[in-house]
């Protein structure tokens, strides 16, 4: 990650100045903590149906579920392509 103008020293060389990207650095906002052992209580033996599994947050979300004793996940998305291939992994 690149400093601001005013941070750069002179005569420092500009790779001194980098720092390492951190998730935290992408979000405006501060970090969420979740209790996995409390929402797996939650979710446990329930059917639970997911829209939009073609894109990448709801591609995410299942991946996430699927680790949890769910009775059955349900993936629905707008088009029939993102579920072939998902069928066919």
């Amino acid at each position: 990650m690149l400093p601001s103008l005013s941070e750069i020293a002179p005569g420092k060389p500009l790779y001194q100045s980098v720092k390492e990207l951190r998730i935290e650095d992408l979000l405006p906002r501060r970090s969420v903590k979740v209790n996995i052992g409390e929402i797996a209580r939650f979710l446990s033996d329930k059917v639970v149906l997911v829209t939009g599994k073609g894109g990448s947050i709801g591609g995410e979300l299942c991946n996430q579920l699927s680790s949890f004793p769910l009775k059955k996940l349900i993936l629905l998305g707008k088009g029939e392509n993102s579920l072939f291939i998902l069928s066919r992994s």
